[in-house]
């Protein structure tokens, strides 16, 4: 039979405002992995970049996969050179469906909708928001975002607490709940790049505390610092924070006012980042409010690490105190140092966890289940349900 009829597959597109490689970024590149080799979408990218900026980090991953890249240069803000600029790639690229990663994609997908440039659909994932945060500007652009949320076609919220959160703040809000998942198949090259950048390549290290995130205030790792401060009087441990974000400085004098006898333990952005959480023996998310369903605890888990974190978001549907790991509450440091040293002093509890929360994230957060409901979310949005 002839196949001259067949359907072409749907142009997917992925858009994201980005300056680094974190959980949303990771996300986009594992699905579009996985949609490679779906016969009915044809998975891209849409990066909208800052004036000057020449590109970042998921552009080139999205290329080295041979998938097509569209860079939209925009000015700061929701102008209409801005929004023309989004609405001819979408037309260029024959794309049939959206799929938005964060705040600024879905404000020019939906205003440029508005205008009348274009009416393709869009399918947000809302991957956290820092709930807590004092400023009266972030609230605001908080309280937009939500608002901008309830005409998305489809909203996916990445925890059921995040889909909580969502309905009860906007209630025409059209969300589900699609955990994020992780490839299973990854491996590590067993090259120990965090050993080498302590100088513990030939001889014994102490255990290792580590974190990787973008350094803001949501991640909380000026508690770790402290907590470390207080932990390494009494047990033999190093802490390792891997990430860049606007609190490097302050992070940095931080641990140079309570651990001046140690080199700063803050590493930049690793593209291999696995690598470097292999050599961790306790990875630390004390995270204040506003996470979502971090994709570097899913990471730690698939490695076996023994993971202590916070009840912020979605994390406690992942890690059960004393089961798949230690959880402590948002903001609380003494509970944070209490929860090291158990970790630390006891190697037995520290494999345990690990091998429990690994079997947690193969048996609910593999990427081909998460890639299977997003697809049944694609296909209800292309039937207007």
């Amino acid at each position: 039979m002839s196949d001259s009829h067949a359907v072409p597959p749907v142009r997917l597109a992925h858009a994201i405002h980005s300056g680094g490689f974190y959980g949303a970024e990771k996300v986009i590149c594992d699905l579009a992995r996985e949609q490679l080799a779906c016969a009915g979408y044809a998975p891209s990218l849409l990066a909208i970049l800052d004036p000057g900026q020449p590109g970042n980090e998921v552009a080139d991953r999205m290329t080295s996969l041979g998938l097509p890249v569209a860079r939209v240069h925009a000015p700061p803000g929701l102008t209409w050179k801005g929004l023309r600029a989004y609405s001819r790639a979408l037309i260029e690229g024959g794309v049939g469906i959206v799929h938005s990663h964060g705040y600024k994609a879905t404000a020019f997908h939906l205003c440029s909708r508005w205008s009348g440039m274009h009416r393709v659909p869009l399918i947000v994932t809302a991957h956290g928001y820092a709930k807590s945060s004092g400023s009266l500007k972030a609230a605001f652009y908080r309280w937009l975002d939500i608002f901008f949320l309830g005409a998305a076609d489809t909203v996916v919220a990445v925890s059921g607490e995040m889909e909580n959160y969502l309905r009860a703040r906007n209630p025409v809000c059209r969300v589900r709940t699609i955990p994020n998942g992780i490839n299973s198949e990854i491996k590590v090259a067993q090259s120990h790049p965090l050993r080498r950048a302590l100088g513990f390549q030939d001889r014994r290290m102490p255990p290792v505390i580590g974190s990787a995130g973008r350094l803001v205030p949501m991640k909380n790792h000026a508690m770790l610092i402290r907590a470390y401060a207080k932990v390494r009087k009494t047990v033999p441990c190093r802490l390792v924070i891997i990430g860049e974000g606007p609190l490097r400085s302050s992070l940095e004098r931080l641990w140079r006012d309570l651990i001046p006898d140690e080199p700063i333990g803050l590493f930049p952005f690793q593209s291999q980042v696995l690598d470097w959480i292999a050599d961790m023996d306790v990875f630390a998310l004390p995270s204040n409010d506003g996470e979502g369903l971090p994709m570097a605890l899913l990471e730690a888990g698939l490695l076996e690490r023994a993971v202590l974190c916070s009840d912020s978001g979605g994390m406690p549907e992942v890690v059960r105190d004393w089961v798949t790991g230690r959880l402590i509450h948002m903001g609380d440091e003494r509970g944070l140092v209490r929860a090291l040293e158990d970790l630390l002093l006891s190697p037995e509890n520290r494999a345990a966890y690990g091998r429990a929360l690994r079997r947690e994230v193969l048996a609910d957060h593999d990427i081909r289940a998460t890639h299977g409901r997003y697809l049944e979310a694609y296909a209800q949005v292309l039937a207007g349900c």
